[in-house]
C-alpha cells in the first residue's frame, strides 16, 4: 500500500475522520508502542511484499486488537506492517462498519474473510 492509497482510504471516513496518521508501522518486532492512541480506528495490515492482508476495525485501540490477532500464528508470522485510520469515537456502529467495508472494497485484502457492506 502507498501513502496515496492510505489517503484515499482515509477519505472514506468522511465526517468521522480522525487525525491523519500517514505512516506505516512495522510489526516485525511486535506491536509498536507508538501506534495512535485513538480507541476507534480502521486498521490495514500488509504482508512483507506490501500487499494488503487484512482490513479491520476496533473500538478498543489498534494495539489491543492487533494483540488479539497475534495469538494466531498464521497472522502473527505473515503480517509485517500496519496502517491506522483514526476514526472519531462518536461514530455510530453502522457507520464504522460502512467505513471498514469501503476501505476493504478499495484495497481487496487477501486475509479478510468477510467485510461489512460498504453502503
Amino acid at each position: 500500500m502507498t501513502s496515496a492509497q492510505y489517503s484515499v482510504a482515509r477519505s472514506y471516513a468522511g465526517e468521522w475522520m480522525g487525525a491523519a496518521e500517514v505512516r506505516r508501522y512495522s510489526l516485525r518486532r511486535g506491536i509498536p508502542t507508538d501506534l495512535p492512541r485513538t480507541k476507534t480506528a480502521v486498521y490495514i495490515t500488509e504482508l512483507a511484499d506490501r500487499r494488503v492482508a487484512y482490513v479491520g476495525q476496533t473500538r478498543q485501540g489498534t494495539a489491543t486488537r492487533l494483540a488479539q490477532h497475534a495469538r494466531r500464528w498464521d497472522r502473527a508470522s505473515r503480517w509485517s506492517y500496519v496502517w491506522v485510520v483514526p476514526i472519531l469515537n462518536s461514530v455510530p456502529d453502522n457507520q464504522l462498519h460502512k467505513i471498514e467495508g469501503r476501505i476493504g472494497q478499495l484495497l481487496k485484502p487477501t486475509d479478510s474473510i468477510r467485510l461489512p457492506r460498504p453502503y
